[in-house]
C-alpha cells in the first residue's frame, strides 16, 4: 500500500528519534531513565521503585513502555527481573546530539 503523498516525510526518516522523544516526554519516564543512567549495572524493580516517587505498579508500567520504545532492556534472572539502559538509547542520543552540533554549526550560534 502506497503512503499518502502529503505525510511527512522527515519525520517518517526518523523513527529512531521520534521513540526516543516519547521515552522521555513524561516526567516519571525521564525520571526512571535518570536512575537507570545513573546506575552502573542493571536493577531490580524493587531498587528502582525504592528511588522513585513511583508506585510498583506505576513503575512496572513506565518499565514496560520504556522496554517497548527501545529505552530499557530487561534480564531475567531466576524470579528476579533486572532493568538497564538499552544500548540502543545511548547510540540514539549520540546520533541526536552529533545532528543537534552539525545544525548548530550550520545554523550559526548568533546571540545577537
Amino acid at each position: 500500500m502506497n503512503k499518502p503523498r502529503n505525510q511527512n516525510r522527515r519525520i517518517d526518516s526518523y523513527p529512531a528519534l521520534i521513540d526516543m522523544s516519547r521515552a522521555i516526554s513524561s516526567e516519571p519516564r525521564a525520571e526512571i531513565l535518570s536512575i537507570l543512567l545513573a546506575c552502573d549495572k542493571p536493577m531490580k524493580v524493587g531498587s528502582i521503585v525504592d528511588a522513585s516517587k513511583q508506585s510498583r505498579s506505576r513503575t512496572s508500567q513506565i518499565l514496560g513502555e520504556l522496554k517497548q520504545l527501545g529505552a530499557a532492556v530487561a534480564e531475567r534472572k531466576g524470579m528476579e527481573v533486572y532493568y538497564s539502559i538499552s544500548p540502543l538509547l545511548l547510540e540514539r542520543a549520540k546520533k541526536l546530539l552529533e545532528v543537534l552540533e552539525k545544525t548548530k554549526n550550520v545554523v550559526g550560534d548568533d546571540k545577537g
